[in-house]
């Protein structure tokens, strides 16, 4: 009888605190009782989250990368890139841009050079800015970027930004792709001002015999000035010279005999 009330004590004494403990967890936070008394029962626990950043990519496809963290910025790198032209080429321009915007940096290269000849003709460029321009976009197709730099600033002091609009003209289009790269900006934000023809005009003379000739905007040097003629040397004179005259006394005697001979 006694054992029996013993462990009806127990049993009531076990709900009790497993009671209070529960009551006492739905209060405080604290761990479920089963799971204290449970020390065989493991948790698994998933790995932290890490925050990794992911590539960016700029509105106009340039190169873009990512930073970590919310307090840190992204870092946009404007690269060598060209959007296409659906216009029906026209001038040399037109030409050398689809070329580069193909990456084949030879033939529009070769624009250049076929212009440039011993007798150069470019009345088929738009302007001598653009020819600058294109050989500055040849040396970004060749991965040159400190002479494709210095041929845009060559080409913008010497020419200036006047009259590359509007700005679906390949020149316009070229002029915002190689100002982005040097300035790591966006392409759209460098604007092209005035209207062509309202730009520079190739400085053009005329030789001797009348035909044009034409300044290279890519030399120092003025291809337009005239070359003068080679002086032609001067001939000898063919007038005779005059005998000297003689004196009296030297045509005395003249009639006279020399010693030893007669007359016959």
């Amino acid at each position: 009888m006694t054992s029996t009330r013993r462990t009806y004590a127990v049993v009531v004494c076990g709900v009790i605190v497993a009671t209070a403990w529960a009551w006492l967890a739905g209060c405080a936070g604290l761990t479920p009782l089963s799971e204290v008394l449970d020390e065989d029962e493991t948790t698994e626990q998933s790995p932290p989250p890490t925050d990794t950043p992911s590539p960016t990519v700029a509105d106009d496809g340039s190169d873009v990368s990512g930073s970590g963290g919310e307090d840190e910025r992204e870092t946009v790198i404007y690269i060598w890139s060209l959007p296409p032209d659906p216009e029906t080429p026209t001038f040399n321009d037109d030409s050398a841009y689809e070329s580069l915007f193909r990456n084949d940096c030879d033939s529009a290269e070769q624009l250049i050079t076929r212009t440039a000849t011993s007798s150069p003709n470019y009345g088929a460029w738009t302007s001598p800015r653009a020819v600058v321009f294109t050989a500055a976009g040849v040396a970004y197709c060749r991965g040159d970027a400190a002479t494709g730099a210095a041929l845009t600033r060559q080409a913008i002091a010497d020419y200036g930004t006047q009259g590359l609009g509007p700005a679906d003209t390949p020149w316009c289009k070229l002029y915002r792709a190689l100002q982005s790269v040097i300035e790591q900006r966006p392409p759209d934000s460098f604007e092209c001002l005035g209207l062509w023809p309202d730009g520079p005009d190739f400085q053009t003379g005329t030789d001797a015999n009348g035909w044009t000739l034409w300044d290279d905007p890519l030399t120092a040097a003025d291809e337009s000035a005239p070359i003068p003629a080679p002086e032609t040397p001067s001939e000898p004179s063919q007038t005779p010279s005059p005998s000297p005259s003689l004196s009296p006394s030297d045509t005395a005697g003249t009639d006279e005999q020399l010693p030893g001979s007669s007359d016959e």
